[in-house]
């Protein structure tokens, strides 16, 4: 679609942080309905709450996204484990794009 092969839903420095989840994942759902047969859309789930990355994920996918894009625990600053427990457990619905922010969790 016009040079465009994915989009990133609900990011960390756009919209995603100004919404609560039922939003969030609504958002998700509807370009995954719109978009997800050209697109490949990425979905925001991660949380710095594993309970609330694993549920956000799962129902992400059950939407129709592609894959997710997770942040380790930010501000706990887990041990490697507990980050390992984190992306793994949310990573078992589906593909994710991890990323990191040093500053924020060691």
């Amino acid at each position: 679609m016009n040079g465009v092969d994915g989009l990133i839903v609900g990011g960390t420095t756009g919209e995603g942080h100004l919404m609560n989840w039922n939003e969030h994942l609504t958002l998700i759902e509807h370009t995954c309905d719109e978009f997800g047969d050209d697109l490949t859309i990425i979905g925001n789930t991660g949380s710095n709450s594993t309970k609330e990355c694993i549920s956000a994920t799962k129902e992400g996918f059950d939407a129709g996204m592609h894959g997710s894009l997770l942040i380790n625990p930010y501000y706990g600053k887990s041990n490697p484990k507990g980050v390992q427990f984190h992306i793994e457990s949310a990573m078992e619905y589906g593909p994710a794009i991890i990323y990191n922010v040093p500053s924020r969790t060691a």
